[in-house]
């Protein structure tokens, strides 16, 4: 339990002293977090126009994490995002850092989706998540 709480506060140090806000909000979950995610929002009105419902991660026979988070428009109105996944070792270093880009889905009201990504790497055990609007 010690080593859960130790690897949490190095992602949350280094994604916190070396991200910039992305106006959006952003999903951490590990795979040892007992199936307990963290949502935090840089913007209020987006957090009344989406909801996370579920994350979850899940290692596989090919011993590579697998992430599911369910995001639902709240709102009547379509919303255009984008999204990034970001892969962190048990040390809170990320892996393969320039792997992935941002992803864009257009979430229509009241509509629910299901991001979902493989880890790149088997020694990844956490993951973020990462939402923001296009404008």
């Amino acid at each position: 339990m010690k080593r859960l709480w130790v690897l949490l506060v190095l992602v949350v140090l280094v994604t916190g002293c070396a991200s910039v806000s992305t106006g959006g909000f952003e999903v951490s979950l590990s795979e040892n977090d007992g199936g307990a995610f963290k949502v935090r929002f840089d913007d209020k009105q987006l957090s009344r126009e989406l909801t996370v419902e579920k994350a979850i991660t899940h290692r596989g026979t090919s011993d590579f994490l697998s992430i599911q988070v369910v995001i639902r428009n709240a709102s009547t109105g379509d919303y255009p995002m984008q999204y990034k996944f970001m892969f962190f070792d048990t040390y809170g270093l990320e892996v393969r850092s320039g792997d992935r880009g941002w992803e864009q889905k257009v979430l229509h009201g009241g509509e629910a989706v299901t991001l979902a990504a493989v880890a790149p790497d088997k020694a990844v055990s956490s993951v973020i998540v990462r939402v923001r609007r296009v404008n």
